[in-house]
């Protein structure tokens, strides 16, 4: 797998350290990564699966 360093703001990831102690770096990093492109796939799903208000007033 390839790598690229990245910087990040350091009281940030301390914050993250806080949250989520015996995790490395690149860890929070990549998990926090999958996060967001989970929640985009469910915002995603949902714009494209959304009801006018005409049709969610026929249910």
């Amino acid at each position: 797998m390839a790598t690229t360093n990245v910087e990040i703001d350091t009281d940030l990831l301390a914050r993250l350290r806080e949250r989520h102690p015996g995790k490395d770096d690149r860890l929070l990093i990549e998990d926090l990564a999958r996060i967001e492109l989970g929640f985009a796939a469910v915002r995603d799903a949902q714009r494209r699966d959304a009801l006018s208000e005409d049709e969610a007033i026929e249910l």
